[in-house]
């Protein structure tokens, strides 16, 4: 009878442990079959309809600033003067060429009085003779702009001297141009800053209305 009641109780605590391990393994195998997570990812950017093409563009250019200076760069790791330009424009459908003296050659000519958010701004004799400077007109009389690898992607004051006295111009580019042929080649357009002795040290601070902070003085 003890050799009985010895086997029984041994064959309970056998079906408690299995019981145990079935019930462990149905709940992995639904745990499994769960449909996995989707990895979130970043909202699509909002598109303001109120706002101009130019606009657009201007708040498009303010996300590179504080951005680094590379002689030649059209990518993340630093875009120089005219590179950022083409790259900006790019992502709201204008096609620009690579360098400044080309992006002079396209679009509407714009009297400095008329300027708006969007517009092209160039400048002459900054390190060289001719058009060697591009930045995007911002509004209320600023323009952000690859200045120089001291200094990076900045806003600056039309009216700073070193760009006033330098100021040649500035073109709206027209939505329905073709594309022109894009060149693999370096860009020539050097720091203008960085490249003159008169180049002040000081940034003017930004008034646009999308901008949040204030130009650090340099």
């Amino acid at each position: 009878m003890k050799l009985l009641a010895s086997l029984s109780a041994t064959t309970a605590c056998v079906t408690s442990v299995l019981l145990i391990v079935l019930a462990s393994a149905a709940l992995a195998t639904k745990t499994s079959q769960k449909s996995p997570v989707s990895a979130k990812t970043s909202p699509a950017p909002i598109i303001d309809r109120h706002m101009s093409r130019g606009e657009s563009v201007a708040r498009e250019a303010l996300s590179y600033r504080g951005g680094r200076y590379r002689w030649g760069g059209t990518t993340s790791r630093g875009f120089d003067c005219s590179g950022l330009t083409q790259t900006v424009c790019r992502n709201w459908g204008l096609m620009l060429p690579r360098t400044s003296i080309e992006q002079f050659q396209q679009g509407k000519p714009i009297p400095k009085d008329q300027l708006q958010p969007g517009d092209l701004v160039f400048f002459k004799n900054t390190y060289r003779k001719g058009i060697s400077h591009v930045g995007i007109y911002i509004g209320e009389g600023n323009f952000l702009h690859a200045a120089s690898t001291s200094k990076g992607i900045i806003v600056t004051s039309l009216s700073e001297p070193h760009y006033a006295n330098r100021y040649a111009g500035a073109r709206r580019i027209a939505l329905d141009k073709p594309a022109p042929a894009v060149e693999d080649t370096p860009n020539v357009d050097m720091p203008s800053a960085e490249m003159s002795a008169v180049a002040p040290r000081s940034v003017a601070p930004m008034l646009y209305e999308h901008a949040l902070a204030m130009e650090p003085k340099l």
